[in-house]
């Protein structure tokens, strides 16, 4: 078979759009089976995981620490519903700044914006996207929620909360900037 838009390599009579099941089975030459798998396809969006990554000293109220929020698209049985490119909004409350996420610019049209750098919304892509935070210089509780219309034009929406530590914002310090691996918050 020959590729779609590049990457895609349509199996004929599977419709990954439909939920349900696909079965694989591989065999060698002599017809004996070598492997199988099967994968669960995605229903309809029925609401939305949240993850939020700090550095592994926490979310440091400093001013320019940063922390991400992944957000997933998933069904009811809690499979991502990688087919969904839906407008997800955010609204962070508290001492940060939300600076936005990326797409990659696969929706081109007069009704998609892909530069959402500073922007209170990412569409999911393949039913997931990132955004980022800055820290503010006060401590404090960060609650960061997303919301996107469902299938049926019902609202979903998930919150979850960060908590920004104090942090040392003298003119000289002998702190390195942190890396973002460390600090794990699950939402939902």
């Amino acid at each position: 078979e020959h590729p779609i838009h590049t990457f895609i390599f349509p199996i004929p009579h599977v419709d990954i759009t439909q939920s349900g099941s696909v079965s694989v089975k591989a065999y060698d030459y002599q017809g004996a089976p070598v492997a199988e798998d099967r994968v669960e396809t995605s229903g309809v969006p029925a609401d939305l995981r949240l993850r939020a990554v700090t550095g592994e000293a926490g979310f440091l109220a400093d001013g320019v620490d940063a922390a991400y929020v992944d957000v997933e698209v998933v069904d009811k049985a809690g499979h991502v519903c990688l087919l969904c490119d839906s407008k997800i909004r955010f609204l962070v409350e508290g001492p940060a700044e939300f600076l936005g996420g990326y797409n990659s610019g696969r929706f081109r049209g007069p009704d998609r914006d892909d530069s959402v750098i500073h922007k209170d919304y990412v569409y999911g892509e393949c039913g997931v996207n990132r955004v980022f935070l800055r820290s503010g210089t006060m401590p404090g509780r960060i609650t960061v929620t997303a919301s996107m219309e469902g299938a049926q034009g019902e609202q979903i929406t998930k919150t979850i909360s960060l908590e920004t530590v104090q942090a040392d914002t003298g003119a000289m310090t002998d702190r390195m900037p942190q890396r973002l691996r460390g600090h794990v918050m699950e939402g939902g």
